[in-house]
């Protein structure tokens, strides 16, 4: 069963005494005079089509039509999420549906850029650290596989989306996808290529793609970033859980459980022909 979601929370509020009343409004904290009776209060219901509180998805129906909204006003953007979107997600979770397919149909149904617009693990640990993620990309054919992560120091958050500013770059790395053999309702995670590339509108390609022949090395600087991101992978951390698939709408949602989150992706665009993994 999906967790409960703390969506708001009330602090417990105490008026001054006495108070003068007129109309049956408050008229503000000034003792009432002994010789004036104040009027009575009046009882009124609360119209609950009048809350704030917004109204959060159910049904699955409800939940695809939510996220469906939020792309299009908002994009694939894990800062933007709200806790309509949140709880979204977390419907699609519980009801378990993935097409009818196995996790190794998934995958074969599962070529294209997909792009994160929900990570709350993600979201907690860089936002006070300012530190931005966007785009968190995955490309995927043939199961092979690729990580593209445009990251931005600081980043500044505002009430109508992420905006970036101060240094930036992209985080890439490449490698592969298959069905767990830990869990058969998870899919594993492995790369074997890691790189960094400069901040713009697009990632660098792989600098291995740029060899001419086996003997041929890499720069100093990308084989140390190549180095430290192999030995820094750990395959234990790479089980992803999956919890939803949708082909037609495009929409996928994976666990991370070591901190028992759930990503979700949209998939945004086919896998361009020239992909280089």
């Amino acid at each position: 069963n999906p967790r409960r979601l703390d969506v708001s929370s009330m602090a417990s509020l105490t008026a001054p005494a006495p108070l003068c009343l007129a109309r049956g409004r408050f008229s503000g904290a000034r003792p009432c005079p002994s010789w004036r009776r104040a009027a009575p209060y009046r009882v009124v219901r609360a119209d609950a089509s009048a809350s704030s509180t917004p109204r959060l998805p159910e049904t699955i129906a409800e939940a695809l039509d939510t996220v469906e909204a939020h792309f299009a006003s908002r994009g694939a953007d894990l800062y933007a999420a709200t806790p309509e979107v949140t709880a979204a997600v977390r419907t699609m979770v519980a009801s378990k549906r993935t097409d009818g397919k196995t996790v190794s149909e998934v995958l074969d149904a599962s070529d294209g850029v997909w792009e994160v617009f929900e990570m709350p693990h993600m979201r907690k640990l860089s936002a006070p650290a300012r530190v931005g993620f966007k785009p968190v990309r995955y490309t995927l054919k043939n199961r092979k596989l690729r990580s593209d992560v445009r990251f931005k120091v600081p980043f500044e958050f505002n009430s109508t989306g992420s905006e970036t500013t101060g240094f930036g770059g992209w985080l890439s790395a490449a490698g592969g996808v298959k069905v767990s053999a830990k869990r058969d309702d998870a899919v594993e995670l492995f790369f074997s290529s890691f790189w960094v590339g400069r901040d713009g509108d697009a990632p660098r390609d792989p600098p291995r793609a740029s060899l001419r022949s086996p003997e041929e090395r890499l720069l100093a600087g990308d084989a140390l970033i190549d180095a430290v991101g192999n030995a820094g992978f750990v395959s234990s951390f790479a089980q992803f859980p999956l919890h939803f698939f949708d082909e037609q709408r495009g929409l996928c949602v994976f666990e991370f459980p070591p901190m028992s989150s759930f990503i979700a992706c949209v998939r945004v665009a086919d896998a361009p022909d020239a992909t280089k993994f």
